[in-house]
């Protein structure tokens, strides 16, 4: 295979983390328990102040060490405080170290048993509709005596969310959509809580040295959104939203170079599934005239309660999925292959020579 130099625009935007929208405060009475403020908008997926309605709790003796209380569901009643069937009342003296999380049930989730209460082995769901966003809290030292009127406890996520724009800023290149999707990425991680207050909103945020032993990354894990646009995407447009966000582990990623010996990128990618056009004819499809996927490398590194949003100028044209080089079609490991590269042009250009007529004597006059 030829080598090829090709620029792709990926721009990876990152915006604040939704956890400025999660808070809830102590009502410290006879019994503890916990009050919400509702400050944010109900989104899917998310977890927010206005949709959470029930955590759970640990509670630390800082004398002793024990579990004051282990693994407790507070639930959200009626006047907006959230309490556990039963109550538990605060030490005359003694410190507590809250630990909280939601949701509370999982399948993508597995959750801490007694004694270990900071443990959390997350696995995202490959159906976007299923994905949950765990969220933790974690406030120290806290005693009766110096939290009368109340104690904050603010949450944040754990993972990092992942949205995608497209846009198309060629003046002759019409462009169709059909899906996005994220592909070699490690595909589960063990969260532990750090002993560090989550007070104060969208602030410190958790080091993703939180999160450890990541599974490999490979060919395998893919996350995917599919729709179909029901508009092109014309010349000149500006960012367009893709349908679906994904709350995956935190990591660091290592970008495609290439392909591997099956055809398939050798590393991290945003991939759009899309048809292109030039003056009405399809110049990017498959042999039936159906869409193909085009991949952009990533190399960000995603942290905990961060979100990324990748804009992407279609008009770059990426590269393909599998190799399609017809100059070297041998599944191996070779450069990535550039979907807009293949333009008109001619080599070899060249004009016939003159060639010699017989000489003509001209008679005399």
């Amino acid at each position: 295979m030829k080598m090829k130099f090709f620029y792709c625009a990926v721009a990876a935007l990152t915006l604040a983390a939704c956890s400025s929208e999660e808070a809830t405060e102590v009502n410290l009475g006879d019994a503890i328990s916990f009050r919400p403020l509702v400050n944010g908008q109900t989104r899917a997926l998310d977890v927010n102040t206005a949709n959470l309605e029930e955590f759970n709790v640990t509670a630390i003796n800082v004398t002793s060490g024990d579990a004051y209380f282990d693994g407790v569901t507070f639930a959200k009643q009626s006047d907006g405080t959230f309490q556990s069937g039963k109550k538990y009342y605060w030490p005359s003296v003694d410190a507590l170290n809250f630990f909280a999380y939601a949701p509370l049930q999982s399948s993508q989730v597995v959750y801490p048993t007694s004694p270990d209460y900071r443990t959390f082995i997350v696995t995202p769901s490959t159906n976007l509709a299923e994905q949950v966003d765990l969220v933790y809290a974690n406030t120290n030292g806290k005693t009766k005596a110096a939290n009368a009127s109340g104690v904050a406890l603010n949450f944040r996520h754990t993972g990092s969310k992942i949205a995608v724009k497209v846009k198309n800023t060629s003046d002759d290149l019409t462009v169709h959509l059909y899906g996005w999707k994220i592909g070699y990425v490690s595909a589960s991680g063990t969260f532990t809580y750090a002993d560090a207050n989550t007070d104060g909103k969208d602030v410190a945020f958790l080091s993703p040295a939180q999160w450890s032993n990541l599974s490999a990354p490979n060919v395998g894990v893919q996350y995917v959104s599919n729709f179909i646009m029901s508009d092109d995407v014309n010349p000149q447009a500006t960012g367009i939203d893709l349908p679906g966000t994904m709350i995956l582990v935190p990591q660091q990623l290592t970008a495609a170079t290439g392909y591997t010996s099956t055809t398939a990128a050798d590393g991290a990618y945003i991939a759009v599934k899309m048809t292109i056009k030039q003056n009405g004819t399809l110049i990017a499809s498959d042999s039936n005239g159906g869409p193909i996927w085009g991949i952009w490398p990533i190399s960000t590194k995603w942290e905990p309660g961060k979100k990324y949003t990748y804009i992407i100028d279609v008009a770059d044209g990426g590269y393909y999925e599998e190799d399609k080089d017809p100059e070297d079609p041998t599944p191996t490991p070779n450069p990535l292959d550039p979907i807009l590269d293949k333009f008109i042009k001619f080599v070899d250009v060249t004009v016939d020579d003159w060639t010699d007529n017989t000489d003509i004597n001209v008679p005399e006059i």
